[in-house]
């Protein structure tokens, strides 16, 4: 049986209402179902992309990620999560995209090596349209390394390329890799803003990290034009000026 992103609402939503019941071993014994199934990706040794079966490695993801706070709390947030999605006809990701995405960034920047370092990132393709994300991106760090999570969503509108997207999202795992947190960039980033005029002192560190994902990804389409630009406004000087910093960038990582 199928288990999609209404499921996972569907199925917390009564969870939360045994627990209001008085029923104690509601969330857990969800919690266990969730870790007994066994998601089919497809992987490789960069990525495992997750299809049919990404609201299912979501919600195992999730929970072991936030069980500081309580199984109780986990279902709730999963509820809350899945309560943003609907169903829509709009681009999502193949798993083609996904190969050659990486054969890309992999053949420009060595990205899987310095980035990843032989953990795979999860890729989970979600068949439904986010309220106002096209995707988005976390990662924990462990004694291993960093384990990265990549959701990718039905696109906001037609519009809009995956791949972009993608390449967008591969954007942040690297300042989250270079800076070793979830919401910090690389120091030298400043300067590359700078150097395209850009004022940065009144810029969130949200806006930040948004800038620093578009440069990877206009990195990329530098030395890819066919993928073309997502906005008609980034000029050659523009994208030459983002892969250079983005090599730099690489060069500086072991």
């Amino acid at each position: 049986m199928a288990f999609d992103i209404m499921n996972l609402f569907k199925e917390t939503e009564d969870v939360l209402t045994e627990l209001d019941e008085g029923n104690e071993l509601a969330a857990v014994d969800f919690a266990n179902r969730i870790f007994s199934m066994l998601p089919s990706g497809s992987a490789t040794e960069s990525y495992t992309v997750y299809q049919d079966d990404a609201a299912i490695r979501y919600a195992q993801w999730f929970i072991a990620c936030n069980k500081e706070l309580g199984i109780d709390r986990c279902i709730d947030g999963l509820h809350q999560y899945a309560s943003r999605f609907w169903y829509a006809d709009t681009p999502i990701l193949t798993e083609e995209g996904v190969a050659t995405v990486f054969q890309m960034v992999d053949a420009l920047f060595f990205y899987s090596q310095k980035v990843l370092d032989k953990h795979q990132v999860d890729i989970l393709v979600i068949d439904a349209q986010h309220e106002c994300l096209n995707g988005e991106t976390s990662a924990v760090f462990t004694a291993e390394g960093m384990q990265g999570c990549i959701c990718m969503y039905r696109m906001q509108s037609e519009e809009v390329r995956p791949i972009h997207v993608l390449l967008h999202e591969l954007g942040h795992l690297l300042h989250i890799k270079v800076t070793g947190t979830l919401t910090e960039i690389p120091k030298s980033f400043v300067g590359h803003l700078l150097s395209l005029g850009i004022e940065c002192s009144k810029l969130t560190a949200a806006q930040l990290q948004e800038l620093f994902a578009d440069t990877f990804m206009l990195a990329v389409i530098n030395k890819h034009p066919e993928l073309g630009v997502p906005e008609p406004n980034f000029s050659a000087k523009t994208l030459a000026h983002c892969y250079k910093y983005i090599c730099t960038l690489f060069d500086s990582m072991r």
